[in-house]
C-alpha cells in the first residue's frame, strides 16, 4: 500500500485514495530514549519544537515522527473524484 498524499490504488471493484474531506495528517513526535511524546497535532512545527525542547531538557537526541494519514475506500464504478483525477493508479501485489 502507498502513503503518498494523492495516490489512488485499485483492486478489483474497489479504489483506495487519500481522504481529503476530513482531518489533515496528524503528527506526533516520540523520544526513542524515554518514549515521552509531543502529543498529537495537525500543526507540523509543534512536534519539531517539542523535540528540541525535550533534547535541551534531557539530553536525549533520538526521535521518531509518527504521521497518521487517512484513506477512503470506494467502489471503482462510483465515478472519478477530484482526488482520483490527481492521483496515480497502481496495482498492488496480491
Amino acid at each position: 500500500m502507498t502513503t503518498a498524499g494523492d495516490s489512488v490504488i485499485r483492486q478489483g471493484d474497489w479504489t483506495l485514495s487519500a481522504d481529503v474531506t476530513g482531518s489533515p495528517p496528524i503528527l506526533e513526535a516520540e523520544c526513542t530514549t524515554c518514549d515521552n511524546s509531543s502529543g498529537a497535532t495537525e500543526e507540523a512545527k509543534q512536534p519539531e519544537v517539542w523535540c528540541l525542547r525535550h533534547a535541551s531538557q534531557t539530553g536525549h537526541t533520538g526521535f521518531r515522527m509518527i504521521i497518521t494519514s487517512f484513506f477512503r475506500a470506494s467502489t471503482a464504478n462510483v465515478g472519478s473524484s477530484a482526488t482520483a483525477a490527481r492521483g496515480r493508479t497502481a496495482t498492488p501485489d496480491a
